[in-house]
């Protein structure tokens, strides 16, 4: 593996930890290694076995191409072509899990207050079916979204 590769495993794995919300001792625990050692991993000091990567993997059920996204699985890129969508999915998504550069706007979500998350559902919802020509654009904004821009 070139360091790149190690790198963006590295990356997946850590992200995909902390989406599970498991903790480090827990999965170290699980694949047989030290916390210390799991952390090597996750920053890409330390190359992981691909039989580490195959109990990690399964521990945090994912498939283990999920640590490949460029080995994305044939059955699931056949899939997405057949229902006319995009062979690599969604925006990098693999396994129907986000990827690691959204992991961060996730967790920064998640952290809302419950008003304020329902609103962004509803802005992304209008803008979805715009981009689907389901409605026409807005020509000003939305009462929503001023009253939204105070908390900038």
């Amino acid at each position: 593996m070139h360091h790149t590769e190690t790198a963006a495993i590295a990356a997946r794995l850590l992200g995909l930890r902390q989406l599970r919300n498991v903790t480090q001792m827990e999965l170290a625990s699980h694949i047989g290694v030290s916390y210390q050692q799991l952390q090597k991993y996750e920053r890409g000091r330390n190359r992981i076995s691909p039989a580490m990567l195959q109990r990690c993997a399964a521990y945090l059920s994912v498939s283990i191409d999920y640590f490949f996204p460029e080995h994305a699985p044939i059955s699931a890129v056949a899939t997405r072509v057949r229902k006319g969508g995009n062979p690599a999915g969604h925006d990098g998504e693999v396994g129907g899990l986000p990827d690691p550069s959204d992991w961060k706007m996730w967790k920064e979500f998640l952290a809302l207050p419950s008003n304020m998350k329902d609103s962004i559902r509803s802005l992304v919802a209008d803008i979805h079916d715009v981009h689907l020509g389901r409605k026409v654009a807005p020509a000003r904004p939305s009462s929503r979204i001023r009253s939204n821009s105070a908390v900038q």
